[in-house]
């Protein structure tokens, strides 16, 4: 299991990741960085996520606050991310709606060193929709859509992910 050894023993130095008895390599070899704190760093953003998000079903209010009092690796500063933020996060898992849908983003980032990410799930961003009453989010086939602020569709199975700007 070659790639769990990268994510579990990488150190990130300017630009190069480098490993215990390996040789170096890009980052861009390394998508991930698991901090060991309950954080895990997106090397190619820079954002820091949390590693184990809520199990928790939440309407979007009830996520907007569960992460404006996250306290997670000594850091307070914790939000919804932006639907463009989730895009990036999930790269080609986001289904660009045409063709056939590309499958299974949250089991992608489960294997990337994230942990119970629900693979049949709905996942909020902060991002409202024009009329208010909805947001973007982001499902567990790639489709990133407005969503019911009460659950919509997805009623019964919206939770937060939440990130924070790394210092």
């Amino acid at each position: 299991m070659k790639r769990a050894y990268i994510f579990a023993a990488a150190v990130y130095l300017g630009g190069l990741v480098l490993m215990s008895g390996d040789q170096p390599v890009s980052s861009e070899a390394v998508r991930f960085l698991i901090n060991g704190n309950g954080t895990i760093t997106d090397l190619k953003t820079k954002l820091v996520w949390e590693q184990m998000p809520s199990q928790k079903v939440m309407k979007w209010e009830e996520a907007k606050q569960y992460a404006g009092s996250l306290w997670l690796a000594g850091v307070n500063t914790w939000r919804l991310p932006t639907i463009d933020e989730l895009k990036v996060l999930l790269g080609d898992q986001i289904w660009s709606g045409k063709g056939p849908r590309n499958g299974q983003p949250f089991k992608w980032l489960n294997s990337q060193g994230f942990i119970n990410l629900l693979e049949d799930d709905y996942y909020w961003s902060s991002t409202e929709d024009k009329t208010g009453k909805s947001a973007w989010g982001v499902g567990s086939d790639g489709w990133a859509g407005c969503e019911d602020k009460g659950g919509g569709s997805y009623e019964g199975q919206t939770h937060a992910l939440c990130v924070c700007s790394s210092n």
